[in-house]
């Protein structure tokens, strides 16, 4: 790995990328690897690992510290880059801790279509982002994979982006070392993406049917609940007088590890309440399918919040009825919120393509509460939108009151997101095709205004 200093004092390494507006200068140094050039601050750590780098950010980045690692991986010539990405996905199912896949895109560079992956993982109580460009480079292709907390992504994601945007890559140059045999075959086409994109691009079902939402915790009758809520805010304890008159709650409570026979709160019940005793926003998600309605509520304490969770999007997609009065409850710390809320609505890599459209609201509704569009009957469908036709559709919106905001959007399972607006005193609907990255990127957002808008106390428990 060979260093240059950039004749660019100061090159920008933080800029402006969608809606975001980071503007960080930097001064950074040139690092060569294999057939790549990539600009890094001098405040970070470097070093070599065989055909690769690692750069660390600085020590005091917060409580996970961000990375950026450069591999260069020799490519055969008839290796595509669909077979690459499939498999980098599949290793990250082997190796992450309860991974999460958000987002499969098309990154375009100078020397060809590669892709870009957002994949999340947990790191003990907080949610990790890992964050992967593949490159074509000639005879190799060269692998850029971020890591960093998803509490820091404000500030991590705009930087590591531009600096694998600037990065310069020479196709001509040798392969540096010996081709690996990748596992597996080349992947099912996605017949509408290549056609769109001009080149073969992989068809991600399977992927996202393994980002189903995994957990199925203590379940709680709304009684308990109710009492958990109430009782989590009380200054003391309850009295004996009390404690006799909820025996029931108290007995479900304690059975699940949360109070003890004398109606007293556990470890483990104290941070269950800290989502009502020390509350920083509640936040209700919801899913429509047809007419089911299923529902996650997050009660978000200082640290840790607590989610009552109904059938997720997959659940429902499987013939699965909510019962309100019997639901599962889910403890999790609070930067992995975000997260399981993406989870939960079925966010994943998906091709997303067409462009905005509007339609009038009554058959639109109608065909929402049939569960999706026939193609035939109700509403036609509008030009462009072809690849949402004929799929399930599942409506979902998220809203935190403390903050009076919201989002709104419906996911068309392989044929991706789009959000939905209502326009002109709500007699018509603005749909817009929304790529699964745009859609945590708001999602993310979001939560973090509400997290942000009430600091941490100090001594709050844990």
């Amino acid at each position: 790995m060979s260093e240059e200093r950039s004749p660019m004092a100061g090159i920008r390494c933080g800029t402006k990328v969608n809606v975001m507006s980071t503007q960080q200068t930097q001064d950074c140094t040139w690092h060569e690897v294999g057939p790549a050039r990539l600009p890094v601050p001098d405040a970070w750590e470097s070093a070599r690992t065989g055909l690769g780098a690692v750069f660390v950010h600085p020590e005091d980045a917060g409580t996970f510290r961000p990375s950026l690692v450069l591999k260069v991986l020799p490519r055969s010539e008839g290796t595509s880059m669909a077979w690459l990405s499939t498999v980098a996905l599949a290793a990250d199912r082997e190796l992450l801790h309860e991974p999460r896949f958000i987002s499969d895109d098309v990154w375009e560079t100078a020397t060809g279509l590669g892709r870009m992956h957002l994949v999340l993982y947990r790191s003990d109580l907080e949610q990790i982002a890992s964050q992967r460009w593949l490159v074509p480079a000639g005879a190799s292709t060269v692998e850029a994979t971020a890591t960093y907390a998803v509490s820091d992504s404000d500030r991590m994601e705009p930087l590591m982006r531009s600096m694998v945007s600037e990065m310069q890559v020479d196709e001509h140059q040798p392969s540096a070392g010996t081709v690996a045999e990748l596992p597996g075959r080349e992947p099912k086409v996605d017949d509408d993406a290549m056609e769109a994109w001009g080149q073969p691009l992989e068809r991600l079902r399977k992927l996202q049917w393994a980002n189903r939402w995994p957990f199925q915790g203590p379940v709680l009758p709304r009684a308990s609940f109710d009492f958990l809520a109430t009782t989590a805010t009380r200054e003391g304890p309850l009295g004996r007088l009390e404690a006799g008159a909820f025996g029931r709650e108290v007995e479900q409570l304690a059975g699940l590890g949360l109070m003890d026979g004398r109606a007293r709160w556990t470890p483990l019940g104290h941070r269950v309440a800290d989502g009502f005793r020390n509350r920083r926003f509640y936040a209700q998600t919801t899913l429509r399918f047809g007419e089911r309605l299923s529902q996650f509520d997050l009660f978000a304490g200082q640290n840790m919040a607590t989610a009552l969770t109904g059938p997720s999007y997959h659940d429902l997609l499987e013939g699965a009825v909510p019962d309100p009065e019997t639901r599962p409850h889910e403890l999790m710390g609070l930067s992995t919120c975000i997260g399981a809320v993406a989870q939960w609505v079925g966010l994943a890599p998906a091709w997303t393509l067409g462009a905005p459209v509007v339609v009038d609201a009554e058959p639109l509704y109608g065909t929402l509460r049939s569960g999706g569009p026939t193609g035939t009957d109700g509403m036609p469908c509008p030009r462009g939108f072809e690849r949402f036709w004929g799929r399930p559709w599942v409506e979902w919106t998220v809203g935190i009151p403390e903050l009076e905001r919201g989002l709104r959007f419906i996911n068309a399972g392989e044929a991706g997101h789009f959000a939905i607006e209502d326009i002109d005193d709500y007699s018509r609907v603005r749909l817009a095709p929304a790529p699964s990255f745009s859609v945590w990127q708001e999602l993310r957002r979001l939560f973090e205004a509400a997290v942000d808008r009430l600091p941490a106390e100090e001594g709050a428990p844990s």
